[in-house]
């Protein structure tokens, strides 16, 4: 799951080689953060000003929808795993209904999946 502090550094790190930042007061805007010794006086300077000033609401609105879609996607696959299970049995069943023994290959996966 994705959080402001990982968010944060995703984008400082995008711009500007850094080891991380690191949550060193409750304001986000004043955290910590660790370049990489490649990191130019300039990219410095320009990550540090950009989490002083950053939109945190804003990227907590992206973290709260990146978590929302996750759930969603959580709820899904049960669905999409029941529905498949149902596609398999019905499939079963018509291939037993033609005289074709494939329902006795797939009924330890259906018997799995029903439980």
């Amino acid at each position: 799951m994705t959080t402001i502090h990982t968010l944060l550094g995703e984008r400082i790190e995008t711009h500007c080689p850094i080891h991380g930042i690191a949550a060193t007061d409750p304001d986000p805007h004043k955290w910590r953060i660790d370049f990489k010794d490649e990191a130019t006086p300039a990219q410095r300077q320009a990550a540090t000003d950009w989490l002083a000033t950053c939109d945190l609401d804003a990227i907590q609105a992206e973290v709260d929808a990146e978590a929302e879609q996750e759930e969603r996607e959580r709820e899904i696959i049960p669905i999409e795993r029941k529905v498949l299970v149902a596609l398999v049995a019905q499939f079963a069943k018509m291939q037993e209904a033609a005289g074709q023994p494939i329902v006795a290959k797939l009924q330890p996966y259906i018997d799995k999946y029903n439980s």
